[in-house]
């Protein structure tokens, strides 16, 4: 049986010790995300904010000790919850893998029948595919028939307010696959 590992400083996923891709890096191979418009600040605010929201679903957030800067995100997240009917995902940030496709990814939040994606700055045109890669890895799928999650994306704002898009495009999930095949062969070819 094969031993998956993850390592959160490295962000790195291995398989038996051999390093496997991650989501992200697929999709950055092939171009779908944009790593331009990037920087510390939005990085460091999602970070923290991602921490706070899962202390909050993992019901260790002390929130008296928040930054209030971030308190109008987890006020966000909150109503967002409230507001869809969503109960706490039983998963908070787990990373999984896909066995047979070899690639890790760390979903937001998830259960048996739904996917979150959150983001503090506007919802990217890559999220349903990048939703649709992290379908395939919990549900061990490979191809278009392979069981079907809703797929949420949720933009938290510095307002309080929130912004949400699910996400129902069924060639999301070709998407990723074409491209995880190209970043296959991509690493073929530079070998």
């Amino acid at each position: 049986m094969p031993t998956f590992n993850y390592d959160p400083d490295k962000h790195e996923y291995t398989k038996d010790g051999v390093v496997m891709p991650s989501l992200t890096e697929i999709l950055l191979c092939v171009g779908i995300v944009d790593a331009s418009w990037f920087n510390d600040y939005a990085r460091d605010r999602g970070t923290f904010v991602h921490k706070a929201t899962a202390l909050y679903d993992m019901r260790m957030l002390d929130t008296e000790t928040l930054d209030p800067q971030l308190r109008p995100y987890l006020d966000a997240w909150v109503l967002f919850l409230f507001q869809a009917n969503i109960q706490i995902p039983m998963y908070v940030e787990e990373p999984i893998f896909h066995e047979t496709l070899n690639y890790g990814c760390t979903p937001d939040r998830r259960n048996e029948s739904l996917i979150v994606e959150i983001k503090t700055n506007k919802l990217p045109k890559f999220a349903g595919v990048q939703l649709a890669g992290q379908e395939l890895a919990i549900t061990q799928g490979v191809g278009p028939h392979a069981p079907r999650l809703r797929r949420i994306g949720v933009e938290l704002h510095a307002d309080g307010s929130y912004k949400m898009e699910e996400y129902k495009d069924k060639n999301d999930r070709l998407v990723f696959l074409g491209a995880l095949a190209v970043h296959l062969w991509k690493l073929k070819e530079r070998r």
